[in-house]
């Protein structure tokens, strides 16, 4: 088939691929400018915690809102009054007649002077302690403007935070005093740091690359075809973005550098393959030659590092989803293009074969005999005399490393994602420091229709939950309706108060619910209490709820409380269900990575041994790696859980790889010692070669200003490193163990017929 495809078509394909290449290259790299992050693709759809949330959303409005503050800004601040005016008045394109900015403006400034007035007539000092952890700083002075956009205002995240710092500035407030947060404030800079990011991940990749490849490879042409290849890979998969319409985003910029990077892994096996080749034969059969070597081995490489990066899917963040399908979809791409395009492009490039001082025969070639330095050869030989030792030393290593995996911990603090010098962290961690704790966690109480408790007594239950909640180390502050009333009186003489609030909550209650403390469904009433969470970040969320529900059932109990329920939601609940979900995914996805590595090695070797081999020498790096972060207590976050399932599908090619050489060595009789030197001296090269540029490739991610990408990175150069010992060292000394006698039996079996197995010769220098 080959011999057909590029006897007729070599020119044809070499010449189109390169025609194609400015325009891929130019849809590809115009996505780079359609940046677009929103912190609620990270609540994952279908949780029943998604479901309550979303239902709470409809009932209180959309609680996303930008706090804004400056150094100085109190309560009596003349400012505050001016700010909140300008920004009620302004419009998201300036122009009269389009929407409105913000659909809400409420500030510590108006809501003290509401309490402080008729009828609820408190004193200053009371209405401070009311609201100190809310809207009043710790310092019973320091306080802030809210902001509720709409959603006009919320699709242009960047402009509408230009005008609000316009009209800062026209209310007298210098910018280099102001903190803001919020969810529009942390989406704006993830499309920043993205836009910056990706520009320093190209920058990074290519010079990388292009100083490894030349060390490794020593021929200008041939590293202009490798990094080509690479590159062409790359803009592949970003040109799919640009079709399907799906924006960049802060976890799909690692594709980049991981498809680029496979690509030239890919290619320099296609590489080494035809310049071997290209020593006895023309540029044509050597093309045909390197595509009939390397064409299975891509082919099982791409289709396990495709597995693995579907297998992140399974997970219920839609970043993540949008990671694993779209650099699956690029290697499937890259492997189309080293298979078809690269050596037709090769062979009419002029590439040289190697220059070496041994005389080479076809023999040679055919037999993996290509020259190694001695140290390699040494190592070989060292390898396959303590093949027993060593697997026994790396099966232990193993055994250790599991408990160690077990205790992995997850991170998913949306603002840890930044670095630590971040002007958005900075301001975050200003803020918390002396105004307020900015995570909220939402509870309510569902009354339902017909219930027996009375305006006042559900208000009176509110208060009572509200004061116990805050009784919790982790609450730092709450506000609910018990918030902007007198204090409740509980003596008889108190009866005359009670049907008067009764008559009023029933007058106000539109009010209430424009306040956002009062939802309405039907007949049922939801009564909230917003909480402000302490040290969001090392909370047990499940704890805290079912402590907020202990105490809940504590206060509802009676028979005129019949049919009152409590719910527990908001940002916080949801993305630690999801932290959850990342730990199950982890697990699931590794099953499935070795599953099918070993199902595809079993197609490919027809044997069932050759896949159990393989799916144990895969599961060594990350085992070890895990077990390594978990022995030493060291967090990782949504980046370095995505990391193993894609090492383990990119590594497997240059297991395959060896096992093909193994496998045609026990075929040619040479027993499995001597298939284990064979299918050392043609693969070590470009094994180490492959690690030298994916794993210093996906280095260049530590200067990312993300931490997931940064531990995305580093994760990827730590699982590769190690995968380096375990295609070198464990699965060498498999294959020259006992195991490997097991495996050389069903290769011969299934070798046809006239292959004679010889007895291994010792193996010496």
């Amino acid at each position: 088939m080959w011999q057909l495809i590029f006897s007729r078509y070599r020119v044809l394909l070499s010449r189109a691929g390169w025609l194609l290449l400015p325009l891929v290259s130019v849809l590809g790299l115009s996505t780079l400018g359609n940046n677009a992050n929103e912190v609620r693709d990270w609540l994952p759809s279908g949780y029943p915690e998604t479901v309550e949330y979303e239902r709470f959303q409809q009932l209180f409005g959309n609680d996303e809102f930008v706090l804004v503050t400056w150094r100085g800004c109190d309560a009596d601040d003349e400012r505050l009054a001016v700010f909140a005016e300008k920004l009620s008045e302004a419009r998201v394109g300036g122009a009269a007649e389009t929407a409105r900015l913000v659909r809400k403006v409420s500030s510590g400034r108006t809501v003290l002077e509401q309490m402080q007035q008729a009828p609820l007539s408190l004193e200053r000092d009371e209405a401070l302690r009311r609201l100190q952890g809310t809207l009043i700083g710790r310092d019973g002075r320091l306080t802030c403007v809210l902001l509720w956009l709409t959603p006009e205002a919320r699709s242009d995240v960047h402009g509408t935070l230009a005008v609000v710092r316009a009209e800062l500035e026209a209310s007298g407030v210098p910018f280099a005093d102001v903190c803001w947060a919020g969810a529009p404030v942390v989406n704006a800079e993830l499309d920043a740091a993205s836009a910056r990011s990706m520009s320093r991940a190209i920058v990074f990749s290519c010079v990388a690359a292009l100083g490894i490849a030349w060390a490794a490879l020593r021929e200008w042409r041939v590293v202009l075809m490798v990094l080509t290849a690479g590159f062409y890979s790359s803009v592949l998969s970003l040109s799919v973005l640009r079709v399907c319409g799906v924006p960049m985003n802060s976890l799909l910029i690692s594709m980049i550098p991981m498809v680029y990077t496979a690509g030239i892994s890919g290619a320099i096996h296609m590489c080494n393959y035809y310049t071997e080749a290209l020593r006895t034969r023309g540029p044509l059969d050597a093309a045909i030659r390197a595509v009939e070597c390397a064409w299975l081995p891509l082919a099982l490489a791409a289709a396990t590092t495709a597995a693995g990066l579907l297998s992140i899917c399974l997970n219920d963040l839609k970043p993540v989803q949008q990671f694993g399908l779209f650099s699956a979809v690029g290697i499937g791409l890259s492997w189309l293009l080293l298979v078809f395009w690269l050596p037709a492009a090769l062979s009419n490039a002029a590439v040289r074969g190697r220059s070496g001082g041994e005389s080479i025969t076809a023999g040679d070639v055919e037999a993996g005999d290509a020259p190694l330095p001695l140290f390699w050869v040494r190592f070989g030989e060292f390898i396959v005399r303590r093949a027993g030792w060593i697997t026994v030393g790396c099966l232990l290593a193993m055994l250790v490393s599991i408990p160690g995996a077990m205790r992995l911990q997850i991170s998913m603090s949306l603002l840890k994602e930044f670095r630590e010098d971040a002007e958005v962290l900075r301001m975050g961690t200003w803020i918390e420091e002396h105004l307020a704790d900015l995570t909220t966690c939402e509870v309510a109480f569902r009354f339902p229709e017909g219930s027996r408790l009375s305006a006042f007594e559900r208000l009176q239950l509110t208060r009572r939950m509200q004061a116990e909640c805050q009784k919790l180390e982790s609450i730092s502050g709450a506000l609910s309706i018990a918030s902007f009333v007198p204090p409740l009186e509980s003596s008889a003489g108190g009866a005359m108060q009670r049907a008067a609030m009764n008559r009023r909550l029933q007058r106000q209650r539109e009010q209430l619910r424009e306040s956002g403390f009062l939802g309405v469904d039907g007949g049922d009433e939801y009564w909230r209490i917003s909480l402000r969470l302490r040290k969001a970040d090392q909370l047990d969320y499940n704890q805290l709820v079912q402590r907020i529900r202990a105490r809940a059932g504590e206060l509802l109990q009676g028979d005129r409380a019949d049919g009152v329920e409590v719910l527990c939601t908001g940002v916080a609940p949801v993305i630690y269900r999801a932290r959850r979900s990342l730990v199950d995914g982890l697990v699931l996805g590794l099953g499935t990575d070795v599953l099918l590595i070993m199902a595809a090695i079993v197609l490919a070797m027809r044997t069932v041994s050759s896949g159990i081999l393989l799916g144990l020498a895969s599961l060594f790096p990350t085992l070890i790696l895990l077990g390594v972060l978990g022995w030493l207590g060291i967090a990782i976050n949504v980046g370095a859980v995505m990391a193993p399932c894609v090492a383990l599908g990119v590594t497997v090619g240059d297991s395959i790889h060896f096992m093909v050489w193994f496998r045609s060595g026990i075929w040619r009789g040479l027993g499995p010692a001597r298939s284990v030197l064979l299918a050392w001296r043609a693969c070590v090269r470009p094994i180490y070669q492959s690690w030298m540029l994916l794993g210093l490739g996906m280095a260049t991610q530590f200067v990312n200003d993300f931490a997931s990408i940064r531990q995305f990175g580093m994760m990827m150069t730590a699982m590769l490193t190690v995968s380096l010992v375990g295609n070198l060292v464990l699965q060498p000394a498999l294959l020259a163990s006992p195991v490997g006698r097991v495996l050389a039996r069903g290769f011969l079996k299934r070798g046809g017929a006239g292959v004679v197995e010889q007895a291994d010769v010792p193996v010496s220098s």
